[in-house]
């Protein structure tokens, strides 16, 4: 498993914030889902589009961007940023994140 940078977007109306965090995940895909779902107000009902994310009937819009991380890195960030580790059965039970193509 490699450790990844992800940087999440997050839109609310006019209003966006970005937050970072470090994702342990098998693909830059699942990190980036993974720190989404993480994220989101209310997971079991997430919409899973193409590019973008949706919670809450639209009201909040997320996307991600992925970066991995050398393995000597690792410990220095995890003094600054949060850590967790995908998990695809949390994201398959995601709204419609299994039906995506």
């Amino acid at each position: 498993m490699k450790t990844y940078l992800v940087s999440v977007l997050i839109h609310c109306g006019e209003y966006e914030k970005t937050t970072r965090l470090l994702v342990k995940a098998e693909s830059f895909s699942l990190a980036g889902d993974y720190a989404i779902y993480s994220e989101s107000h209310d997971p079991e009902s997430l919409d899973w589009s193409e590019d973008r994310v949706f919670d809450l009937g639209g009201e909040f819009a997320y996307s991600a961007s992925v970066s991995k991380v050398k393995r000597s890195d690792v410990n220095v960030l995890l003094k600054y940023l949060p850590c967790m580790t995908a998990d695809l059965d949390e994201l398959n039970a995601s709204g419609n994140y299994q039906s995506r193509t």
